[in-house]
């Protein structure tokens, strides 16, 4: 189809059949290293050695509230470990929100504001 005037352009590194491979097992942090950005919601990560983890991070910008949708689901007796571990990744990070350190002045956080916009 043609592309409107002033039209917004949509590319995906990762979610095609024509990105270079990149369709499974690639996800969030391998956007993040390759080409220093991260694509919008939902974001794919995946845990192979840890149980074949596979999910889909999903924000709902009009509640604020994230959620899980399993590409490669845990097995049953797992899932409840799983879900703690990623919790605590959750709070993990929340805590760099609080770290200073002794070059940075001490109302600013641990984590300069772009870059954990970047790794969020």
């Amino acid at each position: 189809r043609d592309i409107e005037r002033g039209e917004q352009i949509y590319i995906s590194y990762n979610r095609c059949s024509e990105c270079g491979g990149r369709k499974d097992g690639y996800g969030t942090a391998e956007m993040f290293r390759d080409y220093g950005f991260v694509e919008a919601f939902p974001q794919r990560w995946h845990y192979y050695n840890y149980n074949e983890l596979e999910f889909e991070l999903i924000h709902d910008e009009e509640s604020g509230y994230y959620s899980v949708e399993w590409v490669i689901r845990p097995e049953d007796d797992r899932v409840e470990i799983i879900r703690e571990w990623l919790l605590g990744q959750v709070r993990r990070l929340e805590r760099l929100r609080h770290v200073t350190s002794p070059t940075q002045e001490s109302e600013q956080s641990g984590v300069p504001k772009n870059e954990w916009d970047m790794i969020w």
